[in-house]
């Protein structure tokens, strides 16, 4: 939707909205279309997100409160290149999360994340278990979250040295968000491209690892297949008299 209709429509959710959350969010990024959207909330969902979000164009998504508990979940999308301007090495995420309680103050939390789950964002489990690790550094609400963002780009095929830094500047990004205190809580999200890289360039991605039985299945498996690698080759290795 056009920017102005994202005003609107915040509009329309706060005349019916008492208490609860409205995320929008502003894509200004020529090069980034946020795909892939998935959600997690505790409670119900009075506006659904907007499903992608190309360039120049924003998104909007309210939650209520129930009689008993606030809303408190997360919102995520997949950043994916547009026409193909640059090949990201790994799966990108954007991730918002919001804390909204009936009786103590507002949080939030904004991250760019590589997240080493094949069912992220797909499986409910996982979406739960980020959000977890996420909100241990979430912020208080009237505060605003920064991030300069350079992630990796696959430039094998770029023979020519300034042509693979133009392919890599053109991913770099750059988000903030911002939230309200209020008990209709507004959280506000912008994505622009980020004009210079600094010297801290892995700084405004994290990286979530795999949840802990993944690892310990990956682990196992790569004892099982050692072990088999070397029976074969003992196997081979022996005569048979």
């Amino acid at each position: 939707m056009d920017f102005a209709v994202v005003s609107a429509t915040l509009g329309t959710i706060n005349k019916q909205l008492k208490r609860g959350v409205t995320i929008s969010i502003e894509n200004y990024h020529e090069h980034y279309i946020l795909k892939n959207m998935e959600y997690y909330c505790e409670t119900d969902c009075l506006e659904a997100p907007t499903i992608s979000i190309p360039p120049a164009k924003g998104g909007v998504t309210a939650f209520k409160s129930s009689i008993t508990k606030g809303p408190r979940g997360l919102l995520i999308y997949e950043l994916k290149s547009v026409n193909n301007a640059f090949n990201l090495a790994e799966r990108l995420f954007l991730i918002v999360g919001w804390d909204v309680p009936l009786v103590s103050d507002n949080h939030f939390f904004l991250r760019v994340a590589y997240v080493d789950s094949a069912d992220f964002p797909k499986k409910e489990p996982e979406r739960q278990r980020v959000m977890e690790l996420l909100f241990k550094n979430k912020i208080k609400a009237g505060n605003t979250i920064s991030w300069d963002a350079y992630p990796e780009v696959d430039t094998d095929k770029i023979a020519n040295e300034d042509d693979k830094e133009e392919t890599k500047s053109k991913s770099w990004l750059s988000v903030s968000a911002s939230m309200a205190t209020a008990t209709l809580a507004n959280i506000k999200v912008e994505l622009h491209p980020c004009q210079s890289a600094s010297d801290e360039q892995e700084e405004g991605i994290i990286r979530i690892g795999p949840p802990p039985q993944s690892l310990f299945n990956k682990l196992v498996g790569n004892a099982e297949n050692l072990i088999k690698s070397v029976n074969i080759k003992g196997f081979e290795n022996s005569s048979v008299s």
